[in-house]
């Protein structure tokens, strides 16, 4: 998907209102509107140290590692949107990754990721030994993302365990690929559903939109760098929401 149409644009943002605003608009106000669009942001949104905005921003290089077609070609799919609404090149590759997906038996130890999968992905030692250290691998479904200097996203690792039922499984991996792009960093659940992501992708566009405009300026914009942030992705939606 290169570009989001008015069409599609209008399902999405209807989506949106419907699914996470809880309730169609009709039984509320404007104002409840504005409400609950600003906490979903804010809940999807994330900034390292509240200074910068935890997103990717370099070039997606995925190594995407699975024996199931069909998870594949979802990942594929999830990842070149993602990066397209993020406005970033993606080459799908098995060296120098940045971003892996990968479906295996026994993903964790206990609740800790499994130091035999991570050493397979081509982690160093000490690589492993932090994230084991501090990563929590629990109920089939793990990611992990590393971070640059500047908080942005630099590498992540997406693991769904093949014990997981087909749907769970979808779920896993697209919930992860959400994620390692920086959107739903603080969210712990599993989506309920693997296609019907396009809100994210909506929240993607606005958001690199604004750091677009943003960045580089967060000196100026300290102490309100997150709500300066968040009126902007507000703005980018609501525009959206008018055509």
């Amino acid at each position: 998907m290169r570009r989001l149409n008015t069409t599609i644009l209008g399902v999405g943002l209807l989506f949106v209102g419907f699914l996470f605003l809880g309730a169609p608009a009709a039984r509320g106000g404007a104002d409840d509107l504005d409400q609950v669009l600003r906490e979903w942001v804010a809940q999807n949104i994330y900034f390292e140290s509240d200074r910068w905005l935890l997103i990717r921003k370099r070039p997606v290089r995925a190594h995407i590692r699975t024996d199931d077609p069909e998870i594949a070609t979802e990942a594929r799919r999830a990842i070149t949107n993602f990066a397209d609404a993020f406005g970033l090149g993606v080459e799908f590759t098995t060296t120098d990754a940045n971003l892996f997906v990968v479906t295996a038996n026994g993903i964790a130890d206990g609740d800790k990721p499994s130091r035999t999968l991570l050493a397979s992905l081509g982690l160093t030692d000490a690589g492993i030994d932090f994230i084991v250290r501090t990563a929590r691998w629990s109920g089939g479904c793990g990611t992990y993302s590393s971070r640059d200097k500047l908080g942005h996203v630099s590498a992540t690792i997406v693991a769904a365990d093949k014990s997981l039922t087909p749907k769970k499984l979808r779920s896993c991996v697209v919930t992860g690929i959400i994620f390692s792009f920086g959107l739903r960093v603080r969210g712990q659940e599993i989506l309920d559903y693997s296609n019907d992501y396009i809100q994210f992708l909506l929240l993607a566009r606005s958001l690199a939109a604004c750091e677009k405009e943003l960045s580089g300026k967060e000196s100026e914009l300290r102490p309100s760098v997150h709500d300066v942030y968040l009126e902007c992705v507000l703005s980018g939606l609501k525009a959206k929401f008018s055509r």
